[in-house]
């Protein structure tokens, strides 16, 4: 199986802990940026098997209660990464991140059709 995207990953993890009814870490995790990646180091469970590592960016402004769920959302991604063959998550990183800049245009453009801003 080919290593998932991430924002395949993302989604697929906000909907898991939605399932999971953990409602305050999946709007944490909606904040958070993904990368979902292949080491290509082995694992040396399975032949040829090779570790992924997701890296999860967390905004500053809610790094602290990131930090306090942490235990559950670490324990949560292994759950939904699924083991085969070929990948098997080993590691999930938690690093302070910035928002992207297509996110923060997007946000200002909102607030601006909301008039909550304007130009001059």
């Amino acid at each position: 199986m080919a290593v998932l995207e991430n924002d395949v990953f993302k989604q697929t993890f906000i909907e898991y802990l939605e399932y999971k009814e953990q409602f305050q870490i999946a709007e944490l995790m909606k904040t958070c940026d993904f990368t979902v990646t292949d080491t290509g180091n082995f694992t040396y469970v399975i032949w040829n098997q090779t570790g992924i590592e997701i890296d999860i960016r967390v905004p500053l402004s809610i790094m602290k209660q990131v930090d306090e769920k942490w235990d559950s959302i670490d324990k949560m991604c292994y759950e939904v990464y699924p083991r085969d063959e070929d990948h098997a998550l080993r590691k999930v990183i938690k690093e302070l991140g910035h928002q992207h800049p297509v996110k923060v245009f997007q946000k200002v453009v909102q607030l601006l059709l909301e008039g909550r801003y304007t130009i001059t």
